[in-house]
């Protein structure tokens, strides 16, 4: 009998040591995501990490911040709202590389040589999906908030997708997500 209840005990507490999981089939679908591929110093992540956001079919968009393959906070959001968020920004996918081009060729006609463009020194390779209705977009780079952030205002298109992404951080309850 105590064998039986020291593995129960057992059972539960590692259940805990390696933190909540997201149940298998109660995600819904994917509706946005910003999360790591690769980092400069770690290599290669095992684990997802990140921000994902699931739509089911309840109309209610549940968040998860992911970190090491455990789920350290969750935010559940009316699709509704957010519907009405992402109508005002008109999101439609692009080809970033070509509208990346585009606005470094806008900045520079600005300001010839006077400006040197943004970079990073050590960072990580980032995957930002957004799967909503009949779009798919994904970006796969190295540090893309830098290049978002510093082009935005040389895009209209890049301009809609750093609104996608400060809209789905205020919906989670934060100013922005560092990336």
């Amino acid at each position: 009998m105590r064998v039986i209840i020291i593995s129960i005990c057992l059972v539960l507490l590692s259940g805990c040591a390696t933190g909540p999981r997201i149940p298998s089939g109660s995600k819904g679908n994917l509706l946005f995501s910003i999360r790591i591929i690769e980092t400069d110093s770690g290599g290669i992540l095992e684990k997802d990490e990140g921000i994902f956001f699931y739509e089911n079919d309840r109309g209610v968009v549940t968040g998860y911040n992911i970190t090491r393959g455990r789920i350290t906070a969750v935010v559940n959001i009316s699709a509704d709202d957010l519907r009405d968020e992402l109508d005002k920004i008109a999101f439609e996918t692009f080809n970033f590389e070509t509208e990346l081009a585009r606005a470094i060729a806008r900045r520079d006609a600005e300001y010839a040589d006077e400006v040197m463009g943004p970079f990073a020194l050590h960072g990580a390779e980032y995957e930002i999906r957004f799967t909503p209705y009949d779009q798919t977009f994904t970006l796969r780079r190295w540090n893309p908030a830098i290049e978002i952030e510093g082009f935005s205002s040389y895009s209209p298109k890049i301009a809609k997708l750093k609104a996608l992404i400060d809209a789905f951080a205020r919906l989670y309850g934060r100013s922005e997500f560092r990336f």
